[in-house]
């Protein structure tokens, strides 16, 4: 997990724990257990930091991949060159919401992919398939471990804690709302 915090001017940093404690920076000793003296916050990122997105993209890359095959008769070689071919699309997304949507350009991505690979007449209506396939089967797998949920409950009673992310804005609360850090006020 990558941290970043913010820390008191350096003179106040000698401050004995019973002034941090006044000041709610300290709590039932867990500040100096996790060696927080001084320290006003922590900045969490929440894609590969927080959550695992990258497992969540292959998993939902491996469902995509099944259905192609499976109900469409492309050949293993065909649905693995079209999610490729939308992941490359992906990483190379210029996204200008006063254009397109996100839900568009992402279907969009799946159906240039998909004409890249097979050909002929585009096919917007396996295009939504996939991309609602890919996003709700995504969204379903980012979640915190037992582990960093702990971590930060414990942090969240000593320090506030801030979640930072980038992107687009609609594609960022869902992926909050799906790892439940809103809803549980986990952040």
């Amino acid at each position: 997990m990558s941290l970043s915090f913010l820390r008191q001017p350096s003179e106040q940093m000698s401050q004995p724990d019973s002034e941090l404690a006044d000041r709610g920076l300290v709590c039932a000793g867990q500040g100096r257990r996790y060696g927080l003296q001084g320290i006003k916050a922590f900045f969490f990122d929440l894609d590969n930091t927080l959550i695992d997105t990258a497992a969540a993209s292959r998993r939902a890359i491996a469902e995509v991949t099944k259905i192609l095959q499976y109900e469409y008769h492309y050949t293993e070689r065909e649905a693995d060159m079209v999610c490729d071919k939308f992941q490359a699309k992906l990483c190379k997304e210029c996204f200008d919401p006063s254009k397109i949507s996100i839900t568009d350009l992402r279907v969009q991505h799946w159906e240039e992919a998909i004409q890249e690979v097979k050909g002929g007449r585009a096919n917007q209506k396996l295009a939504r398939e996939c991309y609602f396939l890919w996003k709700t089967t995504r969204l379903q797998h980012l979640t915190l471990t037992e582990e960093t949920h702990k971590i930060l409950s414990d942090l969240k009673k000593v320090v506030p804690l801030l979640l930072l992310t980038n992107g687009d804005t609609e594609t960022q609360k869902e992926k909050i709302e799906a790892c439940a850090c809103g809803r549980q006020k986990t952040i």
